[in-house]
């Protein structure tokens, strides 16, 4: 493991990025909430990886990796695959297609997913003898 105090700091990320995209998504900025409910799902994995000491730069390797070597081996639900999968596309959408704006329902949905996936990581790190909340739903 690498230090404690970043796996730490990587899941406060997680939980400021899903604050954010609930603020985003209560002022009508449903783009944008979509991408912080990517992020914080984003950095709730860098956690774990940050834990068994892995980095990768880019988010494709990361989703591979994470895939590969958590969901596959069935450390975390698969469930949190495809919510991570489904992010990771409606932010690449909603981000760089200027054409596309989200819903208000599809905003709402993807922090609902994100609390899902983040729920699994802190579960899988709670066993890994870390003390983290699970979000309120």
């Amino acid at each position: 493991m690498r230090n404690r105090d970043d796996v730490c700091a990587r899941m406060q990320r997680a939980f400021s990025d899903i604050l954010a995209s609930q603020l985003l998504f209560c002022n009508n900025f449903f783009n944008q909430s979509i991408a912080c409910s990517y992020y914080a799902v984003f950095h709730a994995m860098k956690a774990v990886m940050e834990y068994d000491g892995v980095e990768r730069k880019q988010h494709k390797g990361i989703l591979s990796y994470f895939n590969e070597h958590y969901i596959n081996k069935g450390h975390i639900s698969s469930v949190s695959a495809r919510v991570l999968h489904g992010l990771f596309e409606e932010r690449n959408i909603f981000t760089y297609d200027t054409e596309r704006m989200a819903s208000e329902s599809g905003a709402q949905d993807a922090i609902r997913q994100s609390k899902i996936a983040v729920g699994d990581i802190i579960n899988y790190l709670n066993a890994k003898g870390f003390e983290f909340d699970i979000l309120d739903e």
